[in-house]
């Protein structure tokens, strides 16, 4: 069964509450340390916030936390529809000047006008409803917005690594909120940045085992352990927190084959700690098949350049 499509899970044109992951191509470390290239590309994650926080006031959106993982972004944000409807004609041509100045310079050329510098905005383009209600469409549009930053860092961080194709998974996962679930989603999402960016070691946060048997408690002493949505996110977040950092017991998470099993993290199959002489002496029959899922994190080196065309060399 393949997953909803957006609008079924967004409404549109309503008010939600919305936890946004973005995950790197195979979920590759491609925003922290990565051991397998043995680089550490930590930097990028003030790319991301500055080119976040560069489209954000254009949009009719709302930003309570964010967090850039190794392997994945998450941001959780308000959507506000209503905002968008009340601006006026010259206000959405301000705000899309500021984010995107080249759809309005040639929309300028086509009237034959020019928009200086610190000008208002001309009464020729006020007056475009089309373009107009285009744009109130889009600056209240959430996937837009997730679609230019993603794509603007994509570029860059390419550009970087010299390669090309896909840095970003080919969809992000959004999961609406519930209000009663918001402080508990914006705590975790809070402290799972300070543990991705080393101020609080991973081993004091996950005290008790994982991320989601931590949350997951809390949620049942708030009478939220019926929120599947926020059950949800949990559960992805604890998740990509496990297998982008490490193991809260400090176990070594192998390449290949690395899932989650009941809130524990197996290689081949089965949960590896620190100094354990004979991984198969762990007994199998703890885990749940129904609960595992498959993390792709392998790793193939860059193919050399011009050889294989435009052929995606990160793939």
């Amino acid at each position: 069964m393949g997953r909803a499509a957006r609008y079924e899970i967004l409404p549109d044109g309503q008010p939600v509450r919305v936890a946004c992951i973005s995950e790197c191509s195979r979920q590759e470390a491609l925003l922290g340390k990565n051991p397998l290239r043995g680089k550490d590309f930590a930097h990028r994650r003030k790319t991301i916030l500055d080119t976040c926080n560069h489209y954000l006031p254009s949009f009719s959106l709302e930003l309570y936390s964010t967090a850039v993982l190794p392997n994945a972004w998450v941001s959780y944000l308000h959507v506000h529809p209503e905002w968008a409807k009340s601006w006026s004609a010259g206000e959405i041509l301000l705000r899309v000047k500021r984010a995107f100045p080249r759809p309005v310079a040639k929309r300028c050329r086509k009237h034959r006008i020019r928009w200086r510098r610190n000008a208002p905005p001309p009464e020729v383009l006020c007056q475009d409803v089309e373009f107009i209600e285009y744009w109130r469409r889009q600056l209240a549009s959430l996937p837009f917005f997730e679609q230019v930053v993603k794509q603007r860092v994509a570029i860059l961080f390419n550009r970087e690594d010299q390669v090309s194709g896909h840095f970003w998974s080919d969809r992000y996962g959004s999961v609406p909120v519930n209000a009663e679930s918001h402080s508990i989603l914006v705590a975790l999402i809070q402290e799972i940045e300070l543990v991705s960016t080393g101020v609080v070691p991973i081993s004091e946060v996950c005290h008790s085992g994982s991320l989601w048997d931590r949350y997951v408690g809390l949620m049942r002493e708030k009478g939220l352990e019926d929120d599947d949505s926020l059950l949800q996110v949990v559960t992805d977040l604890n998740e990509l927190v496990i297998t982008g950092l490490r193991t809260p017991d400090g176990g070594r998470i192998q390449v290949a084959g690395v899932r989650r099993e009941s809130g524990l993290v197996v290689a081949g199959g089965l949960h590896v700690p620190d100094g354990a002489q004979n991984p198969s002496q762990q007994n199998p029959s703890r885990q749940s098949p129904s609960k595992a899922k498959c993390i792709k994190a392998t790793y193939v080196p860059a193919r050399p350049a011009g050889k294989w065309g435009g052929e995606c060399r990160r793939c």
